[in-house]
């Protein structure tokens, strides 16, 4: 049982006043309505429950693809205009698409990594655009430590 397959979002990283903890969905969805403005309440809840429902497949092929849920209220047209236009594909898994590019993957000397694509840099110095793609066998762990992943099928 290796690192490939399907995970869900199990842990997320709550900013509060006290600082960053780890927090499960829930959690998570009570600090975005604690601390967004009220006419954002709802667009943000409809984000977070995006990100909650997702799966993240890390696939065989070296890519690390994102499928989200398809909302009930999109019509079936508007859902082949995107995939036609190439902006959207479905997912292996029904009722999902995938909306965002892949990240890349690799092993390196038995280290799981993926690549960002962010651009970073510290003192002038470019930094690797690859962070540790984090495995225990259950869980992964991407974004610098702030979203754990469970598996839920090889």
């Amino acid at each position: 049982m290796g690192i490939i397959g399907k995970y869900r979002p199990c842990s997320f990283a709550i900013f509060t006043e006290a600082g960053l903890k780890m927090g499960t969905a829930e959690e998570y969805i009570e600090n975005v309505k604690k601390h967004a403005s009220p006419d954002e309440v709802d667009h943000e809840v409809q984000q977070t429950m995006m990100l909650i429902n997702a799966i993240v497949d890390v696939a065989e092929d070296g890519k690390i693809y994102t499928y989200f849920q398809i909302p009930e209220n999109i019509p079936q047209d508007v859902i082949d205009k995107e995939i036609a236009a190439g902006r959207a594909k479905l997912a292996p898994v029904d009722g999902y698409m995938c909306v965002d590019k892949p990240f890349d993957w690799k092993e390196e000397d038995g280290v799981y990594k993926y690549d960002t694509r962010q651009t970073r840099e510290v003192l002038g110095e470019q930094l690797s655009s690859w962070d540790d793609l984090k495995f225990d066998g259950k869980t992964i762990t991407m974004s610098s430590g702030l979203a754990v992943y469970e598996k839920i099928e090889d």
